[in-house]
């Protein structure tokens, strides 16, 4: 992802974009528990998206996070560096995340 960052000319978008990929990647290996396919590609008006696909069909639930909890928090972190959404199911199952990392993050994972 950092290297097709770079190739891309956008290296403004590292800290969010790598925030972005752990937390959905980490959800494939928590949750879905199957193999994944992570893509980045370049979108409308110079934006990067940035897709992981796995091979579960439950979709996303945000969580409320307790204080002291070490999770729930993923999709407010997504929020807050950038945007998501679901893409395309694959034609074989699963689904697919899509983000859109910005150049910092706009809010704090805790407000």
């Amino acid at each position: 992802m950092r290297d097709c960052l770079a190739a891309m000319g956008r290296p403004e978008l590292l800290e969010c974009a790598e925030l972005g990929v752990d937390e959905l990647v980490a959800n494939v290996c928590v949750h879905a528990r199957t193999p994944l396919v992570l893509t980045v590609r370049r979108a409308a008006n110079r934006s990067v998206r940035i897709e992981v696909t796995d091979y579960s069909s439950s979709l996303p639930v945000r969580q409320e996070a307790q204080t002291y909890s070490l999770g729930g928090r993923g999709l407010t972190l997504l929020d807050a560096c950038g945007t998501w959404g679901l893409g395309d199911a694959p034609a074989d199952g699963g689904k697919t995340i899509w983000f859109e990392p910005g150049t910092s993050m706009t809010r704090h994972v805790d407000s």
